[in-house]
């Protein structure tokens, strides 16, 4: 499944974790966390919702939580 440029996984969602491959290293996003807007680099991007994981593979691109 391809996916391209502003593609959107998750909006208005609330979610338990979100662990992603920054190129500042990997960082581990929780509830109540300040806005980030961060470049990631190629890996895994993981969402925990309800003691479920989703796993979505990326390459470079732009993350932004608010």
């Amino acid at each position: 499944m391809g996916w391209g440029w502003g593609q959107v996984f998750f909006k208005n969602t609330e979610v338990d974790l979100v662990n992603v491959p920054s190129t500042a290293g990997d960082m581990g996003i929780l509830a109540d966390h300040v806005p980030i807007i961060a470049q990631l680099r190629p890996g895994v991007v993981e969402v925990v919702q309800d003691s479920k994981s989703k796993k979505i593979f990326g390459t470079y691109f732009f993350l932004r939580f608010s």
